[in-house]
């Protein structure tokens, strides 16, 4: 039986590798997700709008997982990224350096993400 933590390492796995349908079969399909913006769809296809968005494609990137909590059935997860991103200017790309970190607590259902609350800090 996967823990809670498992499926939460293995929902990370898959954004870093860019592996939508991974995505898929580890979120239900009437996933909430509480710090989306508003204009964000609801549900399954919630969660792959932000796994798409954290795959563009950057020439380097690293997520470090700082913490990791399981509670009943949610996970706290405290993380750092590093980023360089490539923006198109006139002139032509320019590398930017990203720095964020957050705290994102996960409610877990049946070893699949429910629910998802974040507190992001760029």
């Amino acid at each position: 039986m996967t823990t809670l933590k498992e499926s939460i390492t293995n929902l990370y796995s898959c954004v870093l590798r860019g592996d939508l349908e991974g995505v898929k079969q580890l979120v239900t399909a009437d996933f909430i997700d509480h710090a989306g913006r508003p204009d964000t769809p609801s549900g399954l296809f919630s969660m792959v709008v932000i796994a798409a968005q954290g795959i563009t494609p950057v020439p380097s990137m690293g997520l470090t997982i700082d913490d990791m909590i399981e509670e009943g059935n949610r996970v706290a997860v405290r993380w750092s990224l590093e980023a360089m991103r490539l923006q198109e200017r006139e002139r032509g790309p320019v590398a930017t350096w990203v720095q964020a970190n957050g705290i994102t607590i996960y409610r877990v259902e049946d070893g699949r993400v429910a629910e998802r609350w974040a507190a992001i800090s760029v």
